[in-house]
């Protein structure tokens, strides 16, 4: 895999701070993972994200997804290719990572895309572990496995990026996730990007 280096050397965010701190609280909802895995959808609906799911299990269930046809779901790299033409918030689940090429998601990071690791709220883990082309793993700051096991989701953005490296925001939520909590995650990330200029495709 090829990483980011560039991207790795630059951004400090204190890390190590938010993984001693932990993530933001959020409310929980009864939604979730032991249900059957949701199947690929197509609608009219211009999408706003991108869920790349497993084909079985996955954090969000498939009445949640249905109900939200502005969520695009697929099992592939070649379905997340073909759905995500323009810019899409990219909503990865942590079952589903192996399936990935991350090279190809992390070039759509660093042009601001909104990236969603679906299944863990801490940040740490969800991007210098799991999507490991973000960050490095600061030392000494690995998760432990109740941290690894606990629901939720975790999102990253680039802000801005020069010569003099790049910029981000990131936030974890736990708790049950839920399609509606990670839309509002996602959603004014995408339509706000200092870099994407994102205007619904138009």
């Amino acid at each position: 895999m090829r990483l980011h280096a560039a991207i790795k050397a630059t951004i400090t965010l204190g890390l190590a701070a938010i993984l001693a701190a932990g993530c933001a609280s959020g409310a929980t909802t009864t939604t979730g993972g032991e249900s059957e895995g949701p199947t690929t959808t197509q609608s009219t609906v211009q999408p706003t994200a991108v869920y790349f799911a497993p084909t079985e299990g996955g954090s969000l269930s498939g009445d949640d997804l249905a109900a939200h046809p502005q969520v695009v779901v697929v099992h592939d790299q070649e379905g997340l290719t073909s759905a995500a033409p323009i810019p899409v918030a990219l909503w990865i689940d942590k079952q589903a990572i192996p399936l990935v090429d991350l090279d190809w998601v992390g070039t759509r990071a660093t042009e601001g895309w909104p990236v969603a690791v679906i299944g863990t709220p801490n940040e740490i883990y969800a991007f210098a572990d799991l999507v490991p082309f973000i960050i490095s793993l600061p030392y000494g700051a690995e998760p432990t496995p109740e941290q690894k096991a606990e629901p939720g989701f975790a999102v990253w953005m680039f802000t801005s990026s020069s010569g003099n490296g790049y910029s981000a925001t990131q936030h974890g939520y736990p708790g049950t996730p839920s399609v509606d909590k990670v839309l509002n995650a996602t959603d004014p990330l995408l339509t706000s990007s200092p870099i994407l200029n994102y205007h619904g495709g138009n």
